[in-house]
């Protein structure tokens, strides 16, 4: 039993929850005594009726931080992928106001936005020192745009901004909404880019073969008049009053 119990680290007077190596298949069991009471479909339905499934819960996401930094040899930087920067600044601000995450000599914690500036951007590149974990809490900018090398976990909400065209306000509006298929499958390679990782999807199966296999081209899902009048604006193109007329042949 002493042997069993070497790669186990105590988070509780209940609950081990085993290393990760860092190599083999991660272990999600509580130890050598975690059993399953639950079948997946009563669990999930439990969950959905305490919690609104369309809305990020930031108790079981702090949750999971823990979990995966008490579980994990090393020091492999944690990806959130959230949808916008509202979400992204509630949970920053509740990282530092929880301990241990609030100690900045062993978590580094970047926001990575559209709206930051890129000097600030580019410190999610920076790997921190020995023994200090970072936490990268990104929109989709990272689920194609950059590549973080020290990434070995990824936590994906399944959510993000869509920019879309309401027929009612006749206006192009940015919704939340779930992502695509094609969306979680980049996420999940984001993990584990340049070393072995994990990725935890917070929507189930169920969630997951519901969703759009991909989303569709911006062109297909807003109107062409907000583009015409920008270029027009920026004198992109011709055909303003003081252009001069071009019979058409």
């Amino acid at each position: 039993m002493e042997n069993e119990l070497e790669d186990y680290d105590e988070i509780d007077d209940e609950v081990l929850v085993r290393k990760w190596d860092g190599e083999s298949p991660f272990v999600t069991d509580a130890g050598p005594s975690g059993k399953l009471t639950l079948t997946e479909e009563e669990s999930l339905l439990r969950y959905q009726t305490m919690y609104d499934d369309d809305e990020v819960n930031y108790d079981l996401l702090l949750e999971l931080v823990r979990y995966i930094d008490k579980s994990s040899y090393g020091d492999g930087a944690i990806l959130v992928f959230f949808s916008g920067w509202r979400e992204i600044s509630e949970f920053a601000l509740l990282l530092e106001t929880t301990p241990p995450f609030n100690d900045r000599t062993e978590y580094n914690v970047h926001l990575l936005h559209s709206g930051i500036p890129s000097k600030d951007q580019r410190k999610v590149f920076v790997k921190p020192s020995h023994g200090v974990r970072k936490i990268v809490l990104s929109t989709n900018i990272a689920e194609t745009s950059v590549t973080i090398e020290d990434v070995a976990f990824v936590i994906d909400t399944g959510r993000a901004k869509e920019k879309s065209y309401d027929p009612h306000l006749k206006t192009s509006t940015l919704q939340d909404s779930w992502i695509s298929q094609a969306s979680a499958k980049q996420r999940r390679g984001r993990a584990g880019r340049c070393k072995a990782g994990v990725c935890f999807h917070l929507f189930s199966r169920r969630r997951h073969g519901i969703m759009r296999a991909f989303i569709e081209s911006e062109l297909l899902r807003t109107p062409l008049e907000e583009l015409c009048l920008q270029t027009k604006r920026l004198n992109l193109a011709s055909g303003g009053p003081d252009d001069p007329w071009i019979p058409l042949s």
